[in-house]
């Protein structure tokens, strides 16, 4: 009939379904080889989740050997950083040592002509605070104080190295300009 023993027995009152021992085998046959179908499917299935998660584990812990490398580089880097912060702040306490207890006057003059650094031991004895005048012109300082360093600052300005001879607060300085790349 093509219809299972349990919808046979849902249409036909009890005493009127014919089961006989060969539908009885048949369909205990056809139970299990319709279960045996459905775990082959849901193995099936599993296999496949199974499958991709271990891709995707494989695609993770790719990830992570990368970012690992990119960590180890990067706490190389912060080591290097650091070292080479130490090496600069040794060789800046060296200068100031030297600058400090020397008969010299440092300074830097960005490209528009302001004042970025000033130190140096004569700068005490002429009574000159570097804290007055770095981040202010030295066109602005020199044109009213010394005006003839302000020829000076421009010709350093455009590119010319050279040492000049100067006077200033009644001491003479032989002071050297040239230009930093």
């Amino acid at each position: 009939l093509g219809l299972m023993v349990a919808e046979i027995r849902g249409m036909l009152p009890p005493s009127q379904i014919p089961i006989t021992p060969v539908y009885s085998w048949v369909a205990l046959i056809m139970g299990m080889v319709v279960a045996a179908v459905l775990l082959y499917l849901a193995m099936r299935s599993l296999n496949d989740a199974l499958d991709t998660a271990r891709r995707s584990a494989a695609a993770l812990a790719a990830k992570n050997r990368q970012l690992e490398a990119v960590q180890l580089s990067l706490e190389e880097r912060v080591q290097e950083l650091k070292e080479t912060e130490r090496a600069l702040r040794q060789s800046q306490e060296r200068l100031h040592t030297v600058v400090n207890n020397a008969p010299v006057i440092l300074w830097g003059v960005d490209n528009n002509g302001l004042l970025t650094f000033l130190e140096g031991k004569p700068l005490q004895e002429i009574g000159i605070r570097p804290e007055h005048f770095v981040g202010t012109s030295v066109f602005d300082i020199s044109d009213t104080r010394v005006p003839q360093l302000g020829s000076s600052f421009r010709r350093a300005l455009q590119g010319e190295t050279f040492t000049n001879v100067e006077k200033m607060r009644g001491r003479i300085f032989e002071m050297r300009y040239a230009p930093l790349l």
